[in-house]
């Protein structure tokens, strides 16, 4: 399934890095949650799929100086095939995985 998120704050680092410029303050992204990153103690969740109407944390694991708080606005449930790289909370597709 996946998750759509609006950046409220994003550390200066992220700017500097290719793969997480869209990681700004306004923006809204789109994280993948893969089966291999589900978490049975979550209820078959990724860990950072955030709560509805608070700010949670991230980190992106490849720069982890790039860093900062967003905000979840929709989470879908994928049907169909797990291979499928479509989910239909995000139009454009994933921008980045949970792990």
């Amino acid at each position: 399934y996946c998750v759509e998120f609006e950046v409220l704050k994003a550390s200066k680092a992220c700017r500097k890095e290719p793969n997480f410029s869209s990681l700004r303050e306004g923006e809204r992204v789109c994280v993948r949650c893969e089966t291999q990153a589900l978490r049975k103690n979550l209820g078959y969740r990724c860990a950072g799929h955030g709560v509805e109407d608070r700010a949670t944390r991230w980190t992106a694991l490849s720069a982890p100086h790039c860093h900062g708080k967003w905000i979840r606005l929709e989470a879908e449930s994928e049907s169909g095939n797990s291979h499928d790289a479509s989910c239909p909370t995000c139009k454009k597709g994933p921008d980045y995985i949970f792990v």
